[in-house]
């Protein structure tokens, strides 16, 4: 790819949905080897991002939610490699970066997130590109698992239980529960916005073009910036989350039990 600062907007573009579109829109390329009906049953469940609020003392079912978002969040990833787009964005996240604004954004997009939110999700994606970068493996190797995660917040995923039952959980546990939920709720934005985008290559043979409200942009550039910015936030996310826990682990016994 040439030196991009030294070309003009458009034909960076052009460059870009050049190296994009043969990987991505071709018959057996990377947008019909993605598992559909797998992202909508993904998207039911990120479709309620945890918002911890102020108090930590929550129903345990809505606990419960995060670390269920959290799952999905992990399985998007799955979804991403699985189907080679991982590895699309890697080769060219370069350009994507470079290129990425909302301009060349579907224009769903600004029903998914508010606009202060998709800006810093782009400002994220162009400043810290941690899809070319990462280190998949040693990431996954740091995260909780489900189970662990569970324990940390204090909930049984077996039986949650109702809200007038609830065990009474420690003030100390109130807090990792609004610090947690808090990154499991950027965790979720990064999934579900990934994964809505990833979704709409399943008419990318019908539609040369997607609208982002101001131009038309070309599908592949469409797609791929849109699920980079997605993916750029849950990883960035996925980082804070393993700060946090080796920052904050429970220090006091049974801090960290989940309820029963």
């Amino acid at each position: 790819m040439s030196d991009l600062s030294d070309i003009e907007p458009e034909e960076r573009l052009q460059e870009l949905e050049h190296g994009l579109a043969p990987d991505l829109e071709a018959r057996g390329g990377v947008l019909d080897r993605v598992d559909y009906a797998r992202l909508r049953k993904l998207a039911s469940t990120l479709r309620n991002i945890p918002r911890p609020g102020t108090d930590g003392d929550l129903p345990p079912v809505v606990v419960a939610g995060w670390v269920a978002s959290y799952e999905a969040s992990q399985e998007v990833i799955q979804v991403v490699v699985e189907s080679g787009m991982l590895r699309v964005l890697k080769a060219h996240s370069r350009g994507i970066s470079a290129n990425l604004s909302v301009d060349t954004l579907p224009q769903v997009d600004r029903l998914l997130l508010t606009p202060a939110e998709l800006s810093t999700l782009i400002a994220l994606a162009k400043t810290n590109d941690l899809v070319g970068t990462i280190d998949l493996v040693r990431v996954q190797a740091g995260l909780p698992d489900s189970g662990r995660l569970a324990a940390i917040l204090c909930v049984d995923l077996g039986d949650p239980g109702r809200y007038d039952e609830r065990p009474k959980v420690n003030e100390e546990t109130k807090i990792r529960r609004l610090r947690l939920g808090a990154i499991l709720g950027q965790v979720a934005t990064g999934a579900a916005f990934a994964t809505a985008n990833l979704g709409l290559g399943v008419n990318a043979a019908l539609a040369p073009t997607l609208s982002s409200g101001a131009i038309a942009i070309p599908t592949a550039i469409a797609i791929a910036g849109s699920v980079f910015a997605g993916l750029n936030g849950l990883f960035a996310a996925l980082n804070t989350l393993t700060e946090e826990l080796n920052n904050h682990a429970p220090t006091n016994k049974g801090a960290g039990r989940p309820a029963r």
